[in-house]
């Protein structure tokens, strides 16, 4: 999937297309290969053994499959593009973060009040 990214990513500046993001044609991809993986266990009576065949790994995932995914987005992005918007930026990351820790924070708060157990799924 990753090569196939990257593939679409330099046929996408080779050739300039108009519509779709390489993002896209992957996500379609992925989900093509996952229904005919799904089909090809036996359906909703295979579903056990397709999800005993494949499992996600979350260390190989931040590990090795995140970090070029960024470096490809920051490689390819454009400089004057950024600079231009540095201040929506950062003015969304600041929101977006405040926000976040605040639902967190309080929710995280009425669950410990209310004194509701909390599970570790791992």
């Amino acid at each position: 999937m990753l090569l196939f990214f990257f593939l679409t990513s330099a046929a996408g500046e080779k050739y300039e297309a108009r519509c779709g993001h390489e993002t896209t044609y992957t996500v379609a991809l992925g989900m093509v290969i996952s229904v005919i993986l799904w089909y090809a266990s036996g359906g909703p009576q295979g579903h056990n053994v397709l999800s005993e065949s494949f499992n996600f790994s979350s260390s190989f995932f931040f590990d090795f499959m995140i970090p070029p995914l960024i470096f490809n987005a920051g490689y390819t992005m454009r400089k004057k593009k950024f600079f231009d918007n540095l201040g929506n930026i950062a003015m969304n990351g600041l929101c977006v973060t405040i926000l976040c820790f605040t639902i967190y924070g309080i929710g995280t708060i009425m669950l410990v009040e209310a004194e509701i157990p909390m599970v570790n799924y791992v």
